[in-house]
């Protein structure tokens, strides 16, 4: 039969645009209606007439008119923000607060329209949208206070009311960023409408609804909308929760209550309807997320398919059967596959799929082989051979690039005349006269010069991920180019953002991927074999780890270079694996000691009964120690003389032609035997014993102590990579800075850490100012010492005037704190470090639990501010800080001019005062100690004093100036001043130094009334000068220690946290 006329016609009809509809009806049906019988013609305005009656109180959803009224706010607002020190902050947060309330009363009528009326689907989901697009653009509206607390926590509800004006329900939600819920909440409703009572067109558009969505929020918003924008249950927080209140104008007195559907996919307010629809939805879902699946897998994208299947053993089978079919296709597939058989712990899958395509796994990846490592590992023993050969090239292959990449920057260490010279650095006690010396000129000499442009067959080797070897044509080796095979990465601050894009993209993350290796060889059932064979490599590979101040002098040199920095965090990982193998290997050299210690003496005891049997016991010991001595001299020395031969456990000698893979450990073999270098020693047995006691008596007596080393902590030494402001030039700009940190846990070896101490210095001192603190508080509490931006290693943005304030530095803190993985800490200062942390417990009481002050009080901003100028008079010896502010540059050269005699000429002690007329001039520094010889410091030791002086000449003292800054001044107390919250609530200990020729600071904590501003504070002084954890430190320690104990006990700690952790 033939489709009657009307159906072919509406299909015609639904298919033209809009306005030729329009032009339709005017033109050609409203001839054909006059044309009509009379009452045929009345019928059909009669049914016109309902339909209108019907629809009279549609809301009208005018997106150009809502478009022109948004806009002109956000000009306003835009405005605003660009007059940060004129706008009125309570203006642009009126300015925000309108625009949400017109936006989120403007849904409603959405609502209405699609889900009452059941028309304008696609004008609805245009509304939909525009809101969504205003929401981003407020997301990215410039804050000149660098605080979003209240646009952040802004209240934001949305009543949805009936076609009758009676609320349904009740939407709420805190802060813009999460107003998209309450948008997946009316999207889900459209979608569902559109199935429901929508054309044949409106169903198909439906997916458009679902492409629109993941275009802008990314796939997992899909499954969101299937829960009416609700998250998973990890992703939840308090204060993002959608609340959802169903209920009538009757009950709009009562306490709200919430009831959360029994089903996720299900909404109270649709009162039984939809479930068919519900179902569609998520079918459609499903099949939209396998479309993007099958393109691009990926682990989270499975998660979430498995999360919203109907059936999920069906879709599983699905999601397999993709997975076999493109697992090869490119890396990525491959990592995609790989990680989805890791999460489902399948170490049969894995091999197959490393099996197949093996080849495809680029460095970058390294992640995912380490988590199949993993799994294989503990997969039993049909698998775990195979985890520990990944484990074990995962281990040598980064090493290798690492190496590569060292030899990218220190070009001429193959050198024949390099290697011998190093070799001869090396044979050279730690303290031997010259050798520091000698080590500075050898990186000098092998490193090469920055600059230049990208080696091309480098560059193109990156971009295609082919390796970069010695020996390929171009790359230098033939005609002695010394180029960095990636200059590329030394066009620092080009401006270019697709530049910086490329030059990150090129930088492996060589830390991480080593890191990961060593860290699964702890756990992983037979990693020590691997980890030793990897330090065997390494030294094989980079003797220079054998000298740890070589290798300290070398990342030195690699932090002074940022684009470099990688490859220093690399050495200094690998640096800091070497060590620990050593000690373990000297561990093992002691137990084996002991072993021979006690055969020799048990054959001393039986041979006065047995000479016999002693003769011959004796004379095979010595044959057997005498046979591995020679060898072992041989191959440390070259020679093959017999005679003693000890040989340090802290850089072992590597036996040439020893092959990594020579090593095999059985189960019961001693982790000696796992070693791929001899340690036996020709010292007779019973002198040896009397070597080990004498040794080990003097330790255990005390008579063996060390003056605190600096460089001793190397390994300790961290990184964090923090975020930061650069004010001036204006515009701003968020740059990274790079902040230094010394890392002390001695729950490694214990839980006796219960609680973390931060440790602040102040100007001009560094993290090895707190020496007799770590040496008091190492074995007891975490300790964490940053160098503060600017001091010695660590990087400064470069704007010194107004990019140093108190809020910046705190923010600094807590970057070091996250990147330590510590929670919260106790903040220890001094001088200006007091300050900071004084503005550490107020600006951030969920991180810092308390506070110690030394030398300085807490000043709150509660007044006005005050200029240092204003000060000077009152406290003369202040003046100093006039010169500093007032003239940046020439301050900073007259400190660089001597570093040594700097620092002597400001840590003075009360025993061994400054001029009388130190610190009294605005327009010098130093000229009180004109003509003089300025003593040592009386509390270093000659190592700490050069050791002070290498570490300023990193950048010299023009960064550390930001703290006397006039501008860093003011914009630190106009942050405290504006936020309000002037008063500490956590415990605070302050030490004041009652000589300090600075300043009484206890006169002037009376003149602060500081005391009032912190409820629970202690104070104590100490008869010193300005240093008092220096000058007395037993006294100091003993302050600190108490007030510790009684603060933070293990179950006080718990209570602070959970204190001030719930406050924010």
């Amino acid at each position: 039969m033939a489709e009657p006329l009307s159906t072919r016609f509406f299909k015609i009809f639904n298919d033209i645009p809009p306005e030729a509809q329009q032009t339709l009806l005017e033109k050609s049906l409203a001839q054909v209606l006059d044309q009509l019988p009379p009452d045929a013609a009345k019928k059909v305005y009669s049914s016109a007439l309902k339909v209108r009656t019907k629809h009279e109180n549609i809301p009208k959803l005018d997106v150009k008119g809502k478009r022109k009224q948004v806009n002109d706010l956000l000009d306003i607002l835009n405005r605003e923000t660009k007059m940060p020190m004129f706008g009125d902050r309570a203006r642009r947060e009126e300015i925000v607060s309108e625009i949400m309330q017109s936006l989120t009363g403007w849904l409603n009528d959405v609502w209405s329209t699609f889900y009452e009326h059941h028309v304008q689907y696609a004008q609805a989901h245009s509304c939909l949208l525009f809101v969504s697009e205003v929401l981003s653009q407020l997301d990215i509206v410039p804050n000149p206070g660098a605080c979003k607390c209240e646009l952040m926590n802004l209240p934001i509800r949305v009543t949805i009311k009936d076609k009758h004006g009676d609320n349904m329900t009740k939407l709420r939600v805190r802060g813009p960023q999460n107003v998209d819920r309450l948008l997946l909440w009316i999207w889900r409703d459209l979608a569902l409408c559109m199935l429901a009572k929508g054309t044949k067109q409106d169903k198909e558009r439906v997916s458009i609804i679902l492409e629109d969505l993941e275009s802008i929020y990314g796939f997992p918003v899909l499954e969101r909308l299937l829960t009416g924008g609700s998250k998973t249950f990890d992703q939840e927080d308090e204060d993002s929760i959608l609340e959802s209140e169903t209920w009538s104008d009757a009950e709009e007195d009562d306490e709200y209550a919430f009831d959360p559907p029994h089903c996720d996919f299900h909404s109270d307010h649709w009162e039984g309807k939809f479930n068919e629809e519900a179902m569609e939805l998520r079918k459609l879902v499903e099949n939209y997320l396998f479309k993007i699946f099958t393109v691009a897998p990926d682990l989270p994208l499975h998660d979430t398919i498995m999360e919203i299947a109907a059936d999920p053993l069906q879709s599983l089978f699905r999601a397999s059967a993709i997975l076999s079919e493109v697992a090869g296709n490119t890396s990525d597939t491959l990592v995609a596959a790989l990680s989805i058989e890791v999460s489902k712990n399948n170490p049969k899958n894995i091999v197959k799929l490393l099996d197949q395509y093996d080849y495809l796994l680029r460095p970058r990846d390294s992640v995912t082989l380490q988590c199949a490592a993993a799994v294989l590992g503990d997969g039993g023993s049909m698998y775990q051979s195979r985890g520990l050969e990944l484990l074990e090239s995962g281990l040598q292959e980064t090493l290798v690039a690492i190496q590569m990449a060292i030899r990218g920057v220190f070009v001429h260490l193959d050198e024949e005349i390099h290697k011998k010279e190093l070799q001869e650095i090396i044979k050279l006690k730690t303290n031997a006269e010259g050798r520091r010396s000698r080590v500075d000129t050898w990186v000098k000499t092998v490193m090469n010069n920055p600059g230049g442009m990208p080696n091309p067959m480098a560059f193109a080797s990156m971009l295609f991920g082919i390796p970069m070897m010695p020996g390929m044509p171009g790359m230098g080796d033939d005609n002695g180019d010394e180029a960095d095979m990636l200059n590329i990465m030394d066009f620092e601050g080009s401006g270019d953002a697709d530049m910086d894009d490329l030059q990150e993209e090129l930088k492996p993350k060589l830390k991480q991927r080593f890191d990961g290796w060593t860290q699964l060889a702890t756990v992983m059932k037979g990693g020590s074999v691997a980890t030793t064979k990897a330090y065997a490599k390494a030294v094989e590979l980079m003797p220079f780890l054998r000298a740890s101040d070589v290798v300290n002098e070398m990342i030195n040199r690699l932090v002074d270079r940022p684009s470099k920095a990688f490859i220093g965090d690399a050495l200094e990982s690998v640096a800091s694996f070497c060590k620990v193998q050593r000690k373990k290997i000297a561990a093992a050299r002691n137990k084996e000691k002991e072993k021979q210690t006690a055969a020799a003496t048990t054959a001393a005891r039986s041979g006065a009964a047995t000479p016999s049997t002693s003769t011959s016991a004796s004379a095979s010991t010595s044959t057997s120690t005498n046979s591995s001595a020679s060898a072992k001299t041989s191959a440390s020395t070259g020679s093959s003389g017999a005679g003693p031969s000890f040989v340090s456990p802290l850089v072992p000698p590597i036996t040439p032609g020893v092959g990594t893979s020579s090593v095999q450990a059985s189960p019961n073999a001693s982790p000696i035997s796992a070693l791929p270098f001899p340690f036996t020693f020709s010292m007779p047995s019973k002198l040896f014993a009397s070597w080990v006691i004498l040794i080990v008596t003097l330790v255990g007596t005390g008579a063996v102590v060390g003056a605190f080393d600096p460089r001793a902590y190397s390994s300790n030494k961290q990184t964090a990579n923090c975020k930061a402001v650069r004010r001036l030039p204006a515009p701003a700009k968020d740059v990274d800075i790079k902040i230094r940190y010394v890392d002390i846990d001695p729950r490694k070896d214990s839980e006796a850490a219960t609680t973390t101490i931060l440790m602040v210095h102040g100007w001009p001192s560094l993290w090895s100012t707190w020496s007799k603190q770590i040496k008091e508080f190492e074995n007891d509490y975490r300790l964490i010492i940053p160098n503060l931006r600017g001091f010695g290693d660590s990087t400064h943005t470069g704007d010194v005037r107004s990019s140093g304030t108190m809020g910046d530095m705190v923010n600094d803190l807590v970057c070091v704190l996250n990147n330590a993985g510590v929670r919260q800490a106790v903040c220890l200062g001094h001088d200006w470090g007091s300050g900071v942390c004084y503005e550490a417990v107020r600006s951030r009481p969920d991180v810092f639990i308390g506070v110690i002050g030394a030398a300085i009080p807490y000043v709150p901003s509660a007044g006005p501010f005050l200029p240092i100028k204003d000060l000077v008079p009152h406290l003369p010896k202040l003046a100093y800080q006039l010169f500093f502010d007032g003239s940046v540059e020439d301050a900073a050269a007259e400190l660089d001019s001597d570093v040594k005699r700097t620092m002597r000429a400001t840590l003075r002690t009360v025993d061994s005062p400054p001029p009388k007329s130190f610190l009294t001039s605005n327009k010098t520094f130093l000229g009180a100690w004109e003509g003089a010889e300025i003593p040592p410091v009386p509390f270093f030791s000659s190592e700490e004093e050069e050791y002070y002086v290498e570490e300023m000449r990193h950048q010299g003292f023009k960064h550390t100036l930001h703290f006397y800054t006039s501008e860093n001044r003011y914009h630190s107390w106009a942050f405290a001043h504006e936020q309000g919250n002037h008063t500490l609530q956590q415990p605070a200990l302050a030490i004041y130094p009652t000589k300090d020729p600075v300043a009484d600071w206890m006169v002037l904590h009376n003149l602060l009334k500081t005391a009032s501003f912190i409820p629970d504070l202690t104070v104590k002084l100490v008869g010193t000068a300005h240093w008092p954890h220096l000058e007395q430190p037993e006294e100091f320690n003993r302050i600190v220690r108490g007030w510790l104990d009684e603060r933070f006990r293990p179950h006080v700690v718990e209570e602070i946290k959970v204190k001030y952790g719930d406050e924010l």
